[in-house]
């Protein structure tokens, strides 16, 4: 396209696909088969568009501009990515301005900084820490977990805010990075009056070391409360405590009223074989059975297609095998690093999600390994990562 103006409706269609698998990129991250190469397929198919508009020039930053009109979502993705690459500081500003006044482009921004490299966001921390807006001071924090760079001082700066968001983003990427040295800042901030500050302070203290009790305690009360807070607090947990206190939790969830969706999901991250038969009793159940089958795969490594005959599947496969009980195991086999990164590879992303918890901080791995990352991005930690012991 470079040299001559491409047809206006091919810049207009670029534009409007761009946004709308940046919009349903997490949708699709979240599909029970999706695995690391459907992700790498889906990001491939969105920098081409990207490439594409760049191609395109003035021509399509222009179009990308007029596209912010709509609201169908993901407008602010591809405007604040080719600003961020061509150093606009200018658009910058006005792109954080719109997302404190239209809280949804703050998602399309943050997609933004996953996606551009590193290198074009030289000098843009400090410009979005003196912005003066909530937006600029939670998308600094979001560059530093993005990209590994100038993160202590910006995440320390920033958790002291007044601002519920920033505080919030910051306190959760003490633990996304793994800063052991920033946990003091979290104590005080399990007590926060606001539950997101609250929940990120108590997981990042939990993640940089589980047997805090004042890490355990606000994780373990969101968890048997039924709210907003039980599902991520409990997976959390389960994945992190010893098996036998993961056991015990599972029941308290039970006795707290907690869901069969929700119990499944605990019995995974708990990874017991001990659950295989209430869990394959549930593969009779059509409304449970989905649910069921991945968690049992998750424990097993196991793999049968969906729908009756694959579960049916599933129930002799298990029949045939024997799992040891009393230990979390991964994909079929005790979980280890090696095991962990097995399954961060080759994995479905619930697989992977459990993954990363095990893993966490572990096999030159600092911090939390970024499962929503972009695909080519996720390869390359792991082509990196040294070999598990």
């Amino acid at each position: 396209m470079k040299g001559h103006p491409a047809p206006q409706h091919l810049v207009d269609q670029i534009v409007s696909d761009a946004a709308f698998l940046a919009c349903h990129r997490p949708r699709q991250l979240a599909r029970p088969d999706a695995d690391l190469d459907f992700i790498v397929s889906i990001d491939e198919r969105l920098e081409a568009l990207v490439d594409a508009a760049r191609a395109a020039g003035m021509q399509a930053v222009s179009a990308a501009d007029a596209a912010l009109a709509n609201d169908a979502g993901g407008e602010a993705f591809l405007p604040a990515l080719l600003a961020f690459e061509r150093r606009d500081t200018r658009r910058i500003e006005s792109l954080l301005a719109l997302a404190e006044a239209v809280p949804g482009r703050m998602a399309d921004l943050a997609s933004a900084l996953m996606w551009v490299s590193a290198r074009h966001l030289k000098g843009f921390v400090p410009l979005l820490l003196r912005h003066g807006t909530e937006a600029g001071r939670v998308l600094a924090v979001e560059a530093c977990v993005r990209h590994r760079v100038s993160a202590e001082q910006v995440v320390a700066q920033v958790a002291a805010d007044r601002t519920p968001a920033s505080r919030t983003r910051a306190l959760a990427a003490i633990g996304e990075l793994g800063l052991p040295s920033l946990s003091p800042l979290c104590r005080p901030a399990c007590a926060d009056p606001e539950p997101r500050a609250r929940f990120a302070a108590a997981r990042s203290a939990f993640l940089l070391d589980p047997a805090l009790d004042w890490a355990q305690d606000p994780l373990r009360a969101f968890c048997l409360a039924d709210g907003a807070w039980r599902v991520p607090s409990m997976q959390l947990l389960l994945a992190r405590l010893p098996t036998p206190h993961a056991h015990e939790l599972l029941v308290r969830l039970r006795a707290a009223g907690a869901s069969t969706q929700q119990l499944v999901d605990g019995a995974a991250l708990c990874a017991d074989a001990a659950y295989l038969p209430w869990l394959l009793s549930l593969l009779d159940s059509p409304e449970q059975a989905p649910a069921a089958a991945r968690a049992i795969e998750q424990i097993t490594g196991l793999r049968a297609p969906p729908g009756p005959e694959g579960f049916e599947a599933l129930k002799s496969s298990c029949a045939s095998r024997a799992f040891p009980t009393g230990t979390r195991l991964l994909l079929g086999k005790p979980c280890d690093a090696a095991v962990a990164e097995v399954a961060l590879r080759d994995g479905f992303q619930h697989e992977r999600l459990a993954a990363a918890l095990y893993l966490y901080d572990r096999a030159g791995m600092p911090g939390l390994f970024p499962c929503d990352a972009p695909g080519w991005r996720q390869m390359r930690i792991l082509a990196t990562s040294p070999a598990p012991e």
